[in-house]
């Protein structure tokens, strides 16, 4: 980064935050410098002790969110990978840029959060456990230095680190993303089988060759099968909790918690047979779709927030808390008065959306403070849930309660509606998957690859 670009990134950040603090918001709170944003890929809000979970799996993440401002009901807006994280870096919908359900990360000309802050003269780096978030998706767009080795989550921190120690800059966004809570579970001990029943004699092993088998009827699977795996899932979180742990406390001692704006977040879920399946890529229920976002900036006191939110809030966001203006391609919309404390009146009665991804899924839903309803756009069909009296959605409502579906139905098809008219109504272009990227995607279970 050039020290023009530096300068002149600088003066209109100040500019911008001397003149147009946004309407509401508090004047007294510092403007934070730098941007540090944390992906933990398949890590399901409902399986942190934050978010209520029985088994110690985030000691570190529960103290973090002890000091942050916490969303309870955040949802993110796809399925899997490229969804989540396109809505997270762009601000878009993924039916907003793709004409069908492939494959794909952000097209070139859809903004990232990178590109947003790159032109604002913030240093722009992103370190990435490959998979689907290596390059050939598009998830590089914007970053002046883009890592996307697969080294898991010890290496991986290790490079994050000597980065920041060898590359000052006046300003930057650091993005974070590692894979060790994702099938396979495997994490290495001793917090990867930290959960596991010690009395287990079976010799079930949770990979996605194993579950799709479990889900055809190919292969064997009871009670102590399942409890075994969903420890095994669970060490995951903590062996990843014990290492960004780490992270955050180094982070502390260079000074940059009081001075950045820190997130914690997932791109989706994991499903254990909740609803008679596993992983995520099929699965368009609420434990899927159901992913923690924590949210700490200098000067803000903790909070906990039951409204629903999306994943597609975070760029207007941090656009908003770093006195920037608003990115006039965002679909989403800045929670920064609530970070900073005050309320949002046109955040009570909001509802989530999040549309299926995948090929032949015709799923769609809005996910209200208590209500989840899906709706098959291919068969015109619609499901009503009750999150509070029924969590795990085993009992449809929706003939019970018919105003309400025609309520929430009238939402999802007008942002169905703002999908259709974004648009561009043509085929994103793919780049060829090389066979290293191929290699990581079958062995992080994306086996039709």
């Amino acid at each position: 980064m050039s020290v023009g670009r530096s300068l002149l990134g600088l003066l209109v950040v100040a500019l911008i935050g001397a003149a147009c603090w946004p309407a509401g918001r508090d004047r007294t709170a510092p403007v934070p410098r730098n941007v540090i944003l944390i992906s933990i890929d398949t890590l399901r809000a409902d399986h942190l002790g934050t978010y209520g979970y029985s088994r110690d799996t985030s000691p570190a993440i529960d103290a973090f969110a002890r000091r942050s401002v916490l969303f309870e009901r955040a949802v993110t807006q796809g399925e899997s990978t490229l969804p989540g994280h396109g809505a997270m870096l762009t601000s878009r919908y993924y039916g907003s840029y793709h004409s069908s359900p492939v494959q794909g990360g952000p097209p070139l000309e859809v903004d990232t959060l990178a590109e947003i802050l790159g032109g604002q003269g913030f240093a722009t780096w992103g370190f990435v456990d490959g998979g689907r978030m290596r390059r050939v998706f598009g998830f590089d767009q914007g970053f002046d230095h883009y890592e996307d080795e697969r080294v898991k989550i010890k290496r991986f921190l290790q490079k994050v680190e000597a980065w920041l120690d060898g590359h000052q800059a006046e300003r930057f966004f650091l993005f974070v993303h590692c894979y060790d809570v994702h099938t396979p579970y495997t994490a290495p001990d001793p917090f990867g089988g930290s959960f596991v029943d010690p009395q287990y004699r079976g010799t079930f092993r949770p990979n996605a060759a194993n579950f799709d088998a479990v889900e055809s009827g190919r292969l064997s699977f009871g009670p102590d099968d399942l409890r075994f795996a969903i420890a095994r899932y669970d060490g995951g979180i903590r062996h990843t909790d014990h290492h960004i742990g780490g992270f955050l406390e180094r982070l502390e001692k260079r000074g940059l918690m009081d001075s950045s704006v820190v997130i914690l977040t997932s791109d989706h879920g994991e499903e254990f047979q909740e609803h008679g399946g596993f992983q995520h890529k099929k699965i368009f229920r609420y434990p899927n779709l159901h992913v923690p976002l924590i949210v700490h900036a200098p000067g803000r006191s903790p909070r906990r927030v039951a409204d629903p939110v999306e994943l597609v809030d975070v760029v207007p966001t941090v656009l908003d808390l770093l006195g920037l203006p608003p990115h006039p391609g965002a679909m989403g919309r800045s929670l920064a008065s609530i970070v900073d404390g005050g309320t949002d009146e046109g955040l009570a009665g909001r509802v989530a959306f999040a549309e299926g991804t995948m090929p032949g899924s015709g799923w769609r839903t809005v996910v209200s403070r208590r209500h989840q309803l899906l709706h098959d756009v291919q068969r015109d069909e619609s499901h009503l849930y009750d999150l509070e009296a029924d969590p795990t959605e085993q009992v449809d409502i929706a003939a019970q309660q018919p105003a309400l579906v025609g309520q929430l139905l009238t939402v999802l098809r007008e942002r169905l509606a703002e999908n259709e008219r974004r648009n561009p109504g043509r085929p994103a272009e793919q780049r060829p998957i090389d066979e290293e990227t191929r290699r990581q995607l079958r062995a992080l279970g994306y086996v039709d690859e």
